[in-house]
């Protein structure tokens, strides 16, 4: 790995921490689930994965340009 890419990774951590916190208070609080088994937690840390990354990328779509209509994040059965 040269210095460019290494300085182009990092650049990408606040947004993986952003993931993460959304992941972790944004709704699911995914930190508060008490599953006992492995396959069920990892089912439900996946579904929350996916709200997380929604939520995420509905916020940076709304900051990019606010007027926009809703049909660029939901489809219309959402």
């Amino acid at each position: 790995m040269d210095a460019r890419q290494g300085v182009q990774w990092y650049t990408y951590r606040w947004r993986i921490e952003r993931f993460h916190f959304v992941l972790k208070t944004g709704g699911s609080n995914v930190e508060t689930l008490q599953l006992q088994e492995y396959d069920r937690m990892v089912r439900a840390i996946a579904r929350y994965s996916i709200v997380a990354w929604r939520i995420l990328w509905m916020t940076y779509q709304v900051r990019e340009d606010p007027d926009q209509p809703s049909a660029v994040v939901f489809t219309p059965e959402e």
